[in-house]
């Protein structure tokens, strides 16, 4: 198999990243060989986290909930509302606070943001692997965990008919 880790060197960060099983099914050793893998999530904390994050505006703030699982037990991490998209990142809009994960794998974060008054199209949430803001400066603590574009919708007036 082939693994791909996260940081410099392997003595830094052991967590794989990605991996991928490699077969042959020509072991000949007078022939020129190709193998094609496809590399996919690993099983190590973090690099299959997945979860959901709830943005409500009542009263003129902004709460974000952020709920997430497949984390490493025991550990932060930054989140931000940026502008942009996942795929065309943007700077930080709001910071929120971070996402911490108990012992279960679960972690969980709440922001409360004042002097918001709606829910903006072209915002989305990241979870990065940083459990400080100094580390968010280096490339493995960038790490986007998880990342969600926001999509807003809006429920349709309903308008009593005159009888």
């Amino acid at each position: 198999f082939i693994e791909v880790h996260n940081g410099p060197t392997l003595a830094v960060d052991k967590t794989s990243i990605a991996c991928g099983d490699i077969t042959n099914f020509n072991t000949s050793t007078i022939t020129d060989q190709f193998v094609n893998l496809t590399l996919g999530p690993t099983i190590d904390p973090n690099q299959a986290a997945n979860g959901v994050a709830t943005l409500s505006v009542a009263n003129n703030q902004l709460t974000v909930a952020i709920t997430m699982s497949g984390l490493a037990p025991g550990s932060t991490h930054q989140a931000h509302i940026h502008q942009g998209s996942c795929r065309a990142q943007g700077p930080v809009l709001y910071p929120l606070t971070p996402v911490v994960v108990g012992k279960n794998g679960i972690g969980i974060s709440t922001t409360n943001i004042p002097k918001v008054t709606s829910i903006a199209k072209g915002w989305y949430v990241n979870v990065h692997l940083a459990a400080t803001s100094a580390q968010l400066n280096t490339p493995t603590g960038f790490d986007p965990l998880a990342c969600g574009d926001v999509s807003v919708s809006t429920a349709p007036v309903v308008t009593p008919s005159a009888s």
